[in-house]
This record gives C-alpha cells, structure tokens and sequence, in this order.
C-alpha cells in the first residue's frame, strides 16, 4: 500500500485514477531555477517545475536513492530540507521535511511573484 506522502505526488500505477486525483494539494505548474545539494552525493542545478504546500516537482530525476534527504536552494528565498518522494520518467518529486520552510497554504503566488521579482 504507498504512503499518504507518495500517493499525493501520483507515482504511476499506483492506481487506476489520474494523479491530479490523487493529489492532496493544488500543484502550481512555475518554472524555477534551484540548486539541490547532498552531503553524501554532490550538487546539481535543477528547475523547479511545480510547486505545492507540501514540496516541488523537478525537471529531472536526481542520482540518489528514493527517501533519500538533501537541501533545495533557492536564490533570494532560502534552503528547504526534502525528501526525494518519488523518481519516474526522467522526473522526481520531493517532499518539504522541514516545517519552518514549508510554504504556507496560500503563499505559492506570492512566492512566484517574489521569485519573478528577483530576476533569478
């Protein structure tokens, strides 16, 4: 049976509905550029291509191992703790794990503008 965290990022064939469905939270399709960091296993530029209350889809699947915590950075905005939540077709999503910098429901417009703002 997948986890509730797993189930809200709609991981293939995981059930007969589609993942919009499937989803806890409203994804807000952006297009952010980010740089993922892992003690363990090194650093790599990604785009932020969706964003939730509870974590981000990336552009392209990481080389690490799933449930595997490393750091999102974000210039101007800050770093969040995550979770590699699921990893399929050249893509990944991860979960927000640090509850200090989760993104409060409401606030991805506003965190869209400021990042749009920044020019980055």
């Amino acid at each position: 049976m997948p986890s509730e965290s797993t189930a809200a990022y709609g991981v293939a064939g995981e059930s007969e509905k589609p993942a919009a469905g499937r989803r806890k939270h409203h994804r807000q399709p952006v297009n952010w550029p980010a740089v993922c960091r892992s003690d363990s296993f090194g650093d790599w530029n990604v785009t932020i291509v969706e964003a939730s209350d509870e974590g981000f889809g990336l552009d392209r699947a990481l080389p690490i191992p799933l449930e595997s915590r490393f750091r999102i950075e974000l210039s101007g905005i800050g770093t969040f703790l995550c979770r590699i939540a699921w990893s399929s077709g050249g893509r990944c999503g991860v979960e927000l794990i640090d509850g200090r910098m989760s993104i409060p429901p409401g606030e991805i417009d506003s965190l869209g503008r400021l990042l749009i703002e920044a020019d980055i």
